[in-house]
C-alpha cells in the first residue's frame, strides 16, 4: 500500500511537471503575440506622427512660396517692367527658410511668376502665377489681375 501511494505521488509529480511545460510554452506564445501587436501599434503611431509633421512642413512651405508671389506682385504694382525677381530671400527673416521668385515677361502682357520656397528642413514647394498688369493708369500703384494661381 505504501508503495502504491509512492507511485501515485510520483505520477502526480510527473503530470504536474509535464503540465508546467505546456503552461510555459503557452505563456511564451501569448507574450510573443502581445509583443508583436504592441510593436505594430508603435510603428503605426510613429508613421502617423511623421506624416503629420511632413504635412505641416509642406503647408508652411506653400505659404512661404505664396508670400514670394505676393512680394513680386507688390513690386509689379510699383513697376510693371520689373524683372529682377528674388533670389533666396529669407522669410521669415532669420528662420533659415527662403523663397526664390523668377519673373518672366516673355509672353507679355501676361507675366509669369514662379516662386520656390525652401524650408531649413529641406522641404520645397513651388507656386506658379500668371498675372496681367493694367497700365491704363499713368502712375503707380498699377492694378494687377491674377489669371491663374497654381501650387505645383
Amino acid at each position: 500500500m505504501h508503495c502504491l501511494h509512492k507511485l501515485q505521488t510520483l505520477n502526480k509529480y510527473n503530470e504536474a511537471k509535464t503540465d508546467g511545460g505546456f503552461v510555459l510554452l503557452g505563456t511564451l506564445i501569448a507574450v510573443s503575440i502581445i509583443s508583436i501587436l504592441v510593436i505594430g501599434h508603435i510603428n503605426l503611431i510613429s508613421s502617423d506622427v511623421s506624416m503629420g509633421s511632413f504635412f505641416a512642413q509642406a503647408q508652411q512651405a506653400s505659404y512661404i512660396a505664396e508670400a514670394g508671389v505676393e512680394d513680386a506682385i507688390k513690386e509689379l504694382r510699383q513697376n510693371p517692367a520689373w524683372k529682377a525677381g528674388f533670389k533666396s530671400k529669407s522669410f521669415p527673416v532669420g528662420s533659415g527658410s527662403s523663397y526664390t521668385v523668377n519673373v518672366d515677361h516673355s509672353k507679355a502682357p501676361i507675366i509669369r511668376l514662379h516662386s520656390v520656397a525652401k524650408l531649413s528642413s529641406g522641404v520645397v514647394q513651388k507656386v506658379e502665377v500668371h498675372v496681367n498688369v493694367n497700365q491704363s493708369n499713368q502712375k503707380a500703384p498699377f492694378p494687377i489681375r491674377i489669371l491663374s494661381w497654381n501650387i505645383l
